[in-house]
């Protein structure tokens, strides 16, 4: 599988319907690491095992997933984004989505490639709720 649009119809096996929204998008997200930054084949996995869902992108480069920096502080309401403002940029945020949505995430090379994998739980844990993901929309 090559194309992020078809990567995120592999979530849809779980049949996790409230995870279905953050799995897509970090499906996406890790995909499209792929093809734009290795820019080798690549094998997605996504599984159902010990009370999580697990996504796994094999691909065939050995450079490592670099989250860009994160800005110190977020720009004012009065000042517009400009040119060379890290998250001024449409590209960038990805591994930071993965981070902050999936329970858990990492990376290890793998043979004359690497993995990136992440997991989400089917359950929050007591007290936790699942993240949610908005439209931006007040």
């Amino acid at each position: 599988m090559t194309d992020a649009t078809d990567a995120t119809d592999a979530t849809d096996v779980t049949d996790v319907a409230e995870l279905t929204d953050v799995a897509e998008l970090l499906v996406t997200e890790v995909v499209t690491n792929a093809v734009l930054h290795a820019g080798t084949e690549m094998i997605l996995t996504v599984d159902v095992a010990d009370g999580s869902v697990w996504v796994v992108v094999k691909d065939w480069s050995r450079s490592a997933p670099t989250p860009h920096p994160t800005p110190a502080r977020a720009l004012p309401a009065t000042r517009q984004p400009r040119a060379g403002d890290v998250w001024s940029t449409t590209a960038g945020r990805g591994l930071h989505l993965v981070a902050a949505l999936s329970q858990e995430w990492g990376w290890h090379r793998a043979g004359a490639g690497k993995v990136v994998w992440f997991r989400l739980p089917l359950a929050p844990a007591t007290g936790q709720q699942l993240p949610e993901l908005t439209d931006g929309a007040a």
